[in-house]
């Protein structure tokens, strides 16, 4: 497997993946304008902003296919977190948040990375180290748990 940044040439892949793996796990867990929301912020022309902006994207490829990808806005924030379903469970999310981990920390991130985690996907954050810091909110529709993942800089 190879993990590499994302380039504007990989925005359409990126965009079929985020917006299938929405539509199937995180949508169906939010009222109607949280699922128009949602889609909204998986365009092209979002996702080419974050990259040309302030989210530094990562893609994990299998046999030249993107299977995954995960997202770090502003250094400490994990904004998106997508494994192709065929492909989950394998250890890819894991291995895509210990390389973008590093990769902040070696930009200076001090100690602190946050994420909102869809409800169903609680757990497999937890798995990455992150603990639920407030009940379950609601932003324009699209309803998260605030999470965080904090560590010592030795």
């Amino acid at each position: 497997m190879l993990i590499r940044k994302a380039s504007l040439d990989d925005i359409a892949s990126m965009h079929e993946i985020m917006t299938v793996l929405a539509r199937k796990s995180i949508a169906p867990t939010l009222t109607t304008k949280g699922q128009e929301n949602l889609l909204a912020s998986f365009t092209i022309e979002t996702i080419k902003n974050n990259i040309t902006g302030n989210v530094q994207y990562f893609l994990s490829e299998l046999d030249l296919q993107i299977v995954g990808l995960i997202g770090i806005k502003n250094n400490d924030h994990l904004y998106h977190l997508f494994v192709k379903t065929e492909y989950q469970n394998r250890g890819i999310a894991t291995k895509l948040w210990h390389v973008a981990k590093a990769h902040c920390i070696n930009a200076g991130n001090k100690g602190r990375f946050t994420v909102n985690a869809s409800v169903n996907s609680k757990n497999m954050y937890e798995k990455l180290g992150f603990y639920e810091t407030a009940e379950i909110m609601d932003k324009n529709g699209i309803t998260f748990i605030p999470m965080e993942n904090t560590f010592e800089d030795n």
